[in-house]
């Protein structure tokens, strides 16, 4: 299995333009690695419970529950399936969304110069 390139996702958000880490802050951001550490190579399926986040990351629970908050409102993760409710433990499915450049361009216009 191939694992979630996290250097690679947090080069191409500052190529973006878009550093997430004054706005997510430390526990954001280590709550983002920590699941880019569950995820496929693509973002997807990254499934850890919020014990095993606050585990990884030296946070507590409440805490990890606001970083997650904070990476959601914020663009970064969005929930991809719920929890099944006869799994103990089971954790929410999360997705790291992959970064989309800030900067449009367009093509340039000839003029014609008489």
């Amino acid at each position: 299995m191939t694992t979630f390139d996290f250097a690679r996702w947090r080069r191409e958000l500052d190529l973006g333009g878009y550093d997430a880490r004054p706005l997510a802050g430390r526990d954001g951001v280590a709550v983002l690695r920590a699941l880019g550490n569950h995820a496929n190579a693509d973002g997807a399926g990254a499934r850890p419970t919020k014990t095993q986040l606050a585990r990884a990351t030296n946070l507590s629970e409440p805490a990890v529950t606001r970083a997650l908050a904070t990476l959601t409102r914020l663009g970064l993760i969005e929930k991809a399936g719920e929890a099944h409710p006869r799994l103990i433990g089971g954790g929410v499915e999360y997705r790291l969304l992959m970064p989309t450049s800030k900067a449009t361009t367009t093509p340039s216009k000839e003029r014609d110069h008489v």
